[in-house]
């Protein structure tokens, strides 16, 4: 066999090697969006007039076989398309595959910011406020969540967004 047939030989296994595995890592990583998740626990640590400060449990059920390590959280919350907060956890946090895992979140709200924001909503009278909280459950609440998946020994970035009424967020489902 000549050296360059032996040379094209060796680049296209290769190539085609590396296009398998790229394939093969979409659709797991298509098949991990395919998840549910549902609020599980409240716990509050301080309530004060200018901050709000709580322990939230998220039940992720992993509908996928593979297990994730989540080395980077970050949740936009949005009501009614309105910019509320961002959510912050650091905490390497193990999501089993095939299974439901408790992601952990501590959460810290400036009040004052808060009510600003949500005074936004409406024509910002204080009887505008009140019918929204009335009505709380009936609100769009929007998450945009960005990750950082490892999986391997490599870390990917995984951005999405869920969408729905506070009342239907107890047992949301991605597929």
């Amino acid at each position: 066999m000549k050296a360059l047939t032996k040379k094209r030989i060796i680049i296209g296994t290769i190539v085609g090697g590396l296009t398998a595995s790229i394939v093969y890592l979409v659709w797991k990583i298509k098949n991990l969006l395919k998840f549910d998740i549902s609020f599980s626990k409240l716990k509050f640590r301080e309530t004060s007039p200018k901050n709000i400060s709580f322990d939230l449990g998220v039940n992720f059920k992993n509908t996928s076989d593979i297990e994730i390590i989540l080395k980077k959280q970050q949740y936009d919350i949005y009501l009614n398309d309105v910019f509320i907060t961002t959510i912050f956890a650091n905490n390497e946090q193990v999501i089993l595959p095939n299974n439901t895992s408790l992601i952990n979140l501590k959460v810290n709200l400036n009040t004052v910011d808060i009510l600003d924001k949500i005074k936004s909503l409406g024509d910002g009278s204080l009887s505008s406020l009140l019918k929204l909280l009335a009505n709380i459950k009936k609100q769009n609440l929007k998450i945009v969540f960005n990750f950082g998946v490892k999986l391997g020994l490599l870390t990917f970035p995984l951005k999405f967004t869920e969408s729905a009424k506070i009342e239907d967020w107890g047992a949301k489902s991605t597929e």
